[in-house]
């Protein structure tokens, strides 16, 4: 168990070291209500379908599913290239251009609402990937808990969202999408909100953020490389961390064994902490060795 424990790394921003109840409490909030407004303006889409186009609910379907896939699908390509808060100013660009789109395209042509429906989707996969990509600066267990929290209830209010504006307050299509517009903007204040924070020491700083995202790398390296021939290995990740992987009973990893996971990953903590010690002091030996001869 213990040696076992030793050999699995763990993310640097998984245990914060500063930020207070309050301030991880607010933080909190904001990636819940980033989560729920990242996917809102797409549910609502889905419920005025039928607004958009009577005969064609599939068309709208579609076109508010392919475009984020293909954005899900390509940005391991070119995300790299741009800042996440640049990608999050264009998805919220995107969006207000969408509901533009689906507002007034109607007397245009049909395809001018759907290339708007587009335009929304595109918004939501990139927006998830980039707010995701943040919370790697931060505590990322607690944020993407967080984001999830809010994106699960951006299904119920979207489509109350949707009825309250078309149903209760009886307003046009064109009306309730251009009050709709309030959303990307509430939503791209809340995101400079949360950057602030993580920014300003409610979370680990950006070099720590980086290593985190350069250790996930390497413990998706290592679970997806399966088990290690010859009974045992040691990798270095790029954050200058051995990693020791060895074979079980059986010939399954060790790093496959989930009982304890959590308990391990705790006990971790302590070989990271002394890799770095041993990085910045010299060693006794050094400092206390005798001249030769």
């Amino acid at each position: 168990e213990e040696e076992t424990a030793d050999r699995l790394p763990v993310l640097p921003n998984s245990h914060p070291s500063s930020p207070s109840a309050g301030s991880g409490l607010r933080l909190w909030c904001i990636y819940w209500v980033l989560g729920l407004l990242n996917n809102t303006p797409w549910v609502v889409l889905l419920a005025v379908a039928k607004k958009i186009t009577e005969g064609s609910v599939g068309a709208v379907y579609l076109f508010n599913i392919l475009p984020g896939f293909l954005v899900k699908l390509t940005i391991p390509y070119w995300a790299h290239h741009i800042s996440i808060e640049r990608r999050v100013e264009v998805a919220v660009c995107s969006v207000l251009f969408g509901f533009l789109l689906c507002a007034f395209g109607r007397p245009i042509s049909i395809w001018v609402q759907l290339a708007g429906v587009g335009f929304t989707s595109a918004q939501s996969s990139l927006g998830e990937v980039s707010v995701l990509g943040s919370c790697a600066h931060g505590d990322s267990q607690r944020l993407i808990a967080a984001w999830s929290g809010g994106t699960g209830f951006a299904g119920v209010f979207g489509y109350f969202w949707a009825y309250v504006l078309q149903n209760a307050f009886g307003l046009s299509l064109p009306t309730a999408l251009l009050i709709s517009c309030t959303l990307p903007v509430c939503y791209l204040a809340a995101f400079k909100l949360g950057v602030g924070k993580l920014e300003t020491g409610d979370g680990p700083s950006s070099g720590e953020g980086e290593e985190a995202e350069r250790t996930i790398l390497a413990v998706g390296s290592l679970s997806v490389g399966g088990s290690v021939e010859g009974g045992s290995d040691r990798q270095r990740t790029e954050g200058g961390i051995d990693v020791e992987v060895g074979e079980g009973e059986g010939g399954e990893s060790e790093m496959s064994n989930g009982n304890g996971a959590r308990k391990k990953m705790e006990s971790s903590r302590l070989l990271v902490e002394g890799s770095r010690s041993r990085k910045v002091a010299p060693s006794a030996e050094e400092g206390t060795g005798e001249p030769a001869g």
